[in-house]
């Protein structure tokens, strides 16, 4: 195991344009941290660059304090896991993850040791004898994992691990992950675009959006207090409305007005930090859908009148995308319903749920004034 420590690292791939500007970032040492963002925010590069795959142009990478930035991957003994398995199909489960010892010339008693121990790791013990081009799309990744680490790496580095499994396999294989990294204590790096491999298996999630590192956290905190504008629209499913809005005094209560048509309390321990938008820069209001529900029009809680656009059932659950004054507004709310497109509708905005955003910066009200 190892502290990996990114300072200062930048990528530039043709001398002018930077790929990744300046990067700084910790994944301690037994931690699982994950690497997420869209296409081409730089989480590959970010993972070729720990991994020796490609240089870093400057800045500097440790590995327990000491610069491996100079390093080729053997070097710095690294394993990775592909999306693609890359096994050899003629081979067993026992062969393809005893294939890195033997290429060292290791005795056959400690290649058979160090499998064995693999193979208990991942369960894999019933398959030790079975051709992999015969196994499921999960067992053959549990293989390349058993290939990865059967040489005892300081690091690991999943790089899209799940992207070519079903999605029974990729839940199987999420769960496996997770409860390897939490028994070995492996340092683990994570490179995935789907936010529900991130939440479930990372310790912590690097958030990443054109090679800029936006928020480094527990999921529970990238979730409930994203940073930016940016890790509030990409972190959940659906997406966290967002609406424009001011804040406004009467007598000691804060209220956030949504365009004259909603007004709101402002929550006691936010009071303060929203005090500075009374005079000062426009405010956006983010709420998760989960966080919004269905009204009744003059009831004692505030409601924004709506019109049902579409409705979208899942399972115990209805999405409710609809169409409001501010915009469009998605609630999920227990379902199923009987709504249908074009109905009327009161939707409740939970004033204990709401997140603050600079509208001219996106950074959260409370991280500005942190």
């Amino acid at each position: 195991m190892v502290e990996v420590r990114l300072e200062g690292v930048g990528k530039s791939y043709d001398g002018v344009t930077d790929a990744i500007p300046d990067l700084n970032l910790l994944c301690p040492r037994g931690e699982m941290l994950a690497l997420l963002g869209p296409s081409g925010c730089g989480k590959s590069s970010t993972l070729k660059m720990i991994a020796g795959i490609e240089p870093v142009s400057r800045g500097a990478i440790y590995f327990e304090g000491i610069d491996v930035s100079r390093r080729d991957t053997a070097e710095r003994n690294v394993a990775m896991v592909f999306e693609d398995y890359a096994l050899y199909p003629h081979l067993s489960v026992y062969e393809n993850i005893a294939f890195p010892l033997r290429i060292r010339s290791m005795l056959r008693s400690e290649v058979s040791a160090q499998v064995d121990r693999v193979l208990d790791l991942l369960d894999l013990h019933g398959l030790r004898d079975a051709s992999v081009r015969k196994l499921s799309g999960g067992a053959q990744q549990r293989v390349s994992i058993g290939r990865a680490l059967v040489r005892e790496p300081s690091l690991v580095m999943f790089d899209e691990p799940l992207s070519h499994l079903d999605a029974d396999q990729k839940v199987q294989l999420r769960t496996e992950i997770k409860r390897l990294q939490t028994t070995s204590r492996l340092t683990s790096v994570l490179v995935t675009h789907d936010q529900n491999e991130a939440i479930s298996m990372a310790d912590r999630i690097a958030v990443m959006d054109k090679g800029v590192l936006q928020q480094v956290d527990t999921p529970a905190k990238v979730y409930d207090e994203p940073a930016n504008l940016f890790v509030a629209g990409f972190i959940g499913e659906p997406p966290m409305n967002v609406l424009s809005a001011r804040v406004l005094r009467e007598q000691d209560d804060l209220f956030v007005v949504f365009h004259g048509r909603l007004r709101l309390p402002v929550p006691a321990s936010l009071r303060a930090a929203l005090a500075a938008y009374l005079e000062g820069p426009p405010i956006v209001v983010g709420v998760r859908p989960e966080h919004v529900s269905l009204g009744q029009q003059g009831g004692e809680a505030p409601v924004l009148g709506a019109r049902l656009a579409r409705r979208e059932p899942c399972g115990d659950r209805d999405v409710l995308v609809a169409d409001t004054p501010l915009g469009k507004v998605v609630a999920e709310v227990p379902g199923p319903t009987d709504l249908m497109p074009g109905e009327q509708l009161w939707l409740r905005l939970d004033p204990a749920h709401l997140h603050f955003f600079n509208a001219q910066t996106s950074a959260n009200v409370l991280a500005e004034t942190a």
